[in-house]
């Protein structure tokens, strides 16, 4: 699947949010299809991972999930910021054999 549809389809879920800054997530299975998109949302913590993207996609598909791509979206739809896992997220990832992949304008960004 080409990066440039992958991010309309990101930022387009990412005008949901009233929030400064969200984080999207796709999750792709291993024919690559897109299984799921989610979105982060606050709670409690920042750093509690139950509200990332990329743990609920890993919760909700779990080892049926391939790859997922995230990427953060400012509320003017710039994407320019590479964006890391959270330690419990990438450990997750890990476990499950899950790929995380951040997309940006300015390209991939690798994190496994």
């Amino acid at each position: 699947m080409k990066t440039k549809h992958l991010l309309k389809r990101m930022h387009k879920k990412s005008l949901q949010s009233k929030a400064k800054c969200h984080v999207v997530g796709v999750g792709i299975s291993k024919r690559g299809n897109v299984l799921g998109i989610e979105m982060s949302s606050p709670v409690g913590s920042r750093h509690a991972p139950l509200g990332h993207a990329e743990w609920r996609l890993m919760c909700k598909y779990g080892k049926a999930l391939d790859t997922i791509y995230i990427s953060r979206f400012s509320k003017a739809g710039n994407n320019s910021c590479k964006i890391s896992a959270c330690s419990m997220c990438k450990g997750l990832s890990e476990r499950l054999g899950i790929k995380i992949i951040s997309l940006t304008n300015e390209g991939v960004n690798y994190e496994q």
